[in-house]
């Protein structure tokens, strides 16, 4: 008798299913940060603030242009107090007046208002008819405060006769004649009403044409 059986008495064990396969995950690129680019840095925010995107205000206030310690260069009457300057001759009735110093040195200077005289900050503020005002110690080259200093000018006459200049003062203008900003003020100022009336009536037997009431002859 043969009995079919449904495998119950098979000596060989079921083999299980094999598992699914799994993929492995793709790699994830590396991001490098690139040469130069600074390292975003979060920024920090104040609980305070109304406005956390509104800027600071003090972020538009313009810097300030002003360099400490800075030095400006002194000008050649600078060098020399105001004693030491002396007053020869004033061009009041031109656009721009001017006069004209003699150093220590015996060098001569054309300067006009706002030029600085004197070791103590002088600036000249000031030429009239026949003086010149200096004023001294004013705050931010103001026109107002500080000591003022006026000097006269002397009653001379820009002639050849020994009664008029000294020689230091002459030798001075011969050599302003030298360059055409001395020329052009000694002609201003033999045109001008002032030079007509300190010239004086030189005699006629000793009077030199060339000398009359004129600047010393050019070189």
């Amino acid at each position: 008798m043969t009995l079919a059986g449904c495998g119950l008495f098979d000596d060989e064990p079921s083999q299980a299913p094999p598992p699914p396969l799994v993929q492995a995950a793709p790699p994830v690129p590396v991001v490098t940060q690139p040469k130069g680019v600074a390292e975003y840095q979060r920024p920090e925010y104040s609980g305070r603030r109304r406005n956390p995107f509104q800027p600071e205000a003090d972020v538009f206030q313009p810097a300030s242009t002003t360099v400490v310690g800075e030095v400006r260069p002194l000008e050649p009457l600078e060098e020399f107090a105001i004693s030491q300057l002396t007053l020869v001759a004033l061009i009041s009735e031109t656009a721009v007046p001017m006069v004209m110093f003699v150093d220590g040195d015996g060098l001569g200077h054309v300067v006009k208002e706002g030029d600085r005289v004197g070791r103590n900050g002088g600036i000249i503020t000031n030429i009239r008819d026949n003086e010149v005002e200096i004023r001294e110690g004013a705050e931010d080259d103001s026109p107002y405060g500080g000591t003022v200093i006026t000097l006269k000018l002397r009653d001379l006459d820009i002639s050849g006769e020994e009664e008029g200049l000294s020689s230091q003062d002459r030798e001075a203008l011969e050599r302003l004649l030298q360059t055409e900003q001395g020329r052009q003020a000694l002609e201003q100022y033999r045109d001008s009403p002032r030079a007509e009336e300190n010239a004086p009536e030189p005699s006629r037997a000793t009077a030199d044409p060339r000398f009359q009431g004129t600047a010393p002859p050019r070189q």
